[in-house]
């Protein structure tokens, strides 16, 4: 899968958790402070809403993979540099 389809997808699902986070709080101060004329009201709209969130969800049938490659020189060569910067930043 592409990093930037992979980006994507993560932040649909962030998105999709604030929204059932919001409807959760939203419900359970309806429930908490509303009364029987106010709970019967919205019940139906509350409802849908719900409905819509769950219709909407992102699906997780997306499959993936990451592949490391080592390169000792590589790394040698990082670690070296990144020591001298360390080194230089103590002194």
């Amino acid at each position: 899968m592409n990093i930037l389809l992979y980006l994507k997808f993560c932040c649909s699902v962030e998105k999709t958790a604030e929204k059932i986070e919001d409807a959760c709080r939203f419900t359970s101060r309806l429930l908490e402070h509303g009364d029987a004329v106010e709970i019967l009201a919205l019940r139906r709209i509350v409802g849908v809403q719900l409905m819509n969130l769950i219709k909407n969800t992102p699906k997780h049938n997306v499959t993936f993979s990451i592949e490391f490659q080592t390169d000792y020189n590589q790394f040698e060569k990082t670690v070296k540099v990144n020591m001298c910067i360390i080194h230089f930043i103590q002194l």
